[in-house]
Order: structure tokens, then C-alpha cells, then sequence
């Protein structure tokens, strides 16, 4: 049974320490990866979209991926290091 693609893009600049977690996200990815393969066997496509995440939507839309996950800071007005997922809405 194949499973579906999940793109997951890293949004963020290197040059800017507080910027760069996505790029950061996306590393730790691809370390994992290449010692491990795709996690449960499920594909995965890794993004570092740097901080132009823009220029990536064609490959997104044309890889025919089930999810895309988009891994950017933000400034939410909480603890630094805290996770959320943010609606679509």
C-alpha cells in the first residue's frame, strides 16, 4: 500500500538567528532521514524555502502531495520555543 506525500517546507532565514527555525526544522529532517529512511515508511519531501517560501508553490502543488506543513516563527506574544497550529481560518 503507497502512502500519500507530505511536504513539509521550512520557512525562515539562516542569517537571522531568531528566523531560522524552519531551516533548522528541515535539517534535523533530513539528518533523520538519511540515517533512518522516511519515519513509518510514509514519503516525505523536505523544503528549505529560506525566506521565500513563495518561489516553492509550483513544486508543492505539482508534487501532488496529500498535506504540506509550513514550519515558520512567528511572534505569537508567548514563551519563546512554544508550538501551535494555526487554523486555516
Amino acid at each position: 500500500m503507497t502512502k500519500d506525500l507530505t511536504v513539509i517546507v521550512g520557512v525562515g532565514s539562516r542569517m537571522r538567528g531568531d528566523d531560522s527555525v524552519g531551516p533548522y526544522v528541515i535539517d534535523l529532517l533530513k539528518d533523520k532521514m538519511d540515517s533512518e529512511g522516511c519515519p513509518d515508511g510514509n514519503p516525505l519531501s523536505l523544503i528549505d524555502a529560506d525566506a521565500v517560501p513563495e518561489n516553492f508553490t509550483r513544486p508543492i502543488r505539482e508534487s501532488g502531495a496529500r498535506t504540506c506543513i509550513l514550519v515558520d516563527a512567528v511572534d505569537i506574544k508567548l514563551e519563546p520555543g512554544v508550538l501551535r497550529r494555526i487554523p486555516l481560518d
